[in-house]
């Protein structure tokens, strides 16, 4: 499991929400709010997870996108 962290790694812009770094298996959040927001969370899980898969990175931000999208979809359908 990855750790989560308040707070962007030195060198991230201020209009990124999130990140995940490989080395230390952590994602990053902005600030405290966007701990609030599932779709960042997931986005950046989805990075943790092609990491530690050993899978080829191809388009990852689109693909990071779909696979939030899709899970937050998947968890609303599941819990009506």
């Amino acid at each position: 499991m990855p750790k989560i962290k308040v707070g962007l790694p030195r060198g991230h812009k201020k209009k990124t929400f999130g990140c995940y770094t490989a080395k230390d298996k952590t994602i990053s959040v902005l600030n405290s709010d966007v701990l609030k927001e599932p779709f960042v969370i997931v986005h950046e899980f989805y990075h943790h997870v092609r990491t530690t898969a050993d899978v080829r990175h191809k388009g990852t931000e689109r693909y990071a996108n779909e696979f939030a999208n899709e899970f937050i979809q998947a968890y609303k359908t599941m819990s009506n």
